[in-house]
């Protein structure tokens, strides 16, 4: 009934929640447009750190986590030697971002993980636990895919169930249900309008959710694998770890 999210990510958000700044983060961290600095700032730390110490400074989760929240950036190893402060759009400072790593095994690249949009699907996965619990079925649509459904947001409380594109802003993201209830962000839109703008379409078979981090400096929080095939971005079979 709704796998649960990273320890490590629920942990971050209680600290954020518990600390008042739900949405006072804009101003502590400079804005939006502060963002590319202080991403920046850690890259630069992080670079330093492994080429001296050989070791990502990294917080590392054990077990089944998905692969965009699985190494978060571990600030108590680069400040002060490395950075003087963590950024104030970081969790640790009250900020709504918790700075992870991709790509660590070739070319480790800093990026954010908006901690908002866990929080907002931890409060839709609550009413859809519910649901289920009260009703012994899940508040399910039509299948997309196989193992990947609409979500019904009539049967839940949430007037509203979509999040807003890191990638688009003016654009809001539907939310999708995986066979076993848990609820993720539907990033195809998202990865359409990348994929119209490029010269030859992506490889097939390949989880294409690098398209969204290629340009941007923001992880797809809480997204399921994508491949492009026969013109179309489809779901990966949700057996793979997201």
């Amino acid at each position: 009934m709704g796998k649960p999210f990273s320890i490590c990510t629920v942990t971050m958000l209680c600290v954020w929640l518990l600390s008042g700044c739900l949405y006072p983060q804009d101003r502590l961290s400079g804005g939006m447009e502060a963002l590319p600095r202080h991403v920046n700032e850690v890259q630069q730390a992080v670079d330093r750190y492994q080429k001296e110490h050989r070791v990502l400074p990294i917080k590392t989760e054990e077990g089944d986590v998905p692969v965009y929240q699985k190494y978060p950036v571990d600030f108590g190893r680069l400040v002060p030697a490395y950075i003087g402060d963590a950024p104030p759009s970081s969790f640790e400072k009250g900020g709504p971002y918790m700075y992870v790593l991709i790509d660590v095994e070739e070319d480790p690249t800093v990026k954010l993980f908006d901690l908002r949009v866990t929080d907002r699907l931890r409060g839709i996965q609550q009413e859809i636990n519910v649901y289920t619990v009260e009703n012994d079925r899940y508040p399910r649509g039509m299948e997309i895919e196989p193992g990947v459904f609409e979500l019904n947001a009539e049967l839940l409380e949430q007037a509203d169930v979509t999040v807003q594109s890191p990638y688009h802003p003016e654009t809001e993201l539907p939310l999708v249900m995986s066979s076993d209830g848990t609820v993720y962000v539907d990033y195809r839109s998202d990865l359409i309008r990348m994929i119209e703008t490029m010269d030859s379409p992506p490889p097939p078979e390949t989880d294409i959710r690098y398209l969204l981090t290629e340009d941007s400096l923001f992880a797809p929080a809480h997204s399921l694998p994508y491949v492009y095939e026969d013109g179309n971005v489809m779901f990966k079979p949700t057996a793979e770890n997201p």
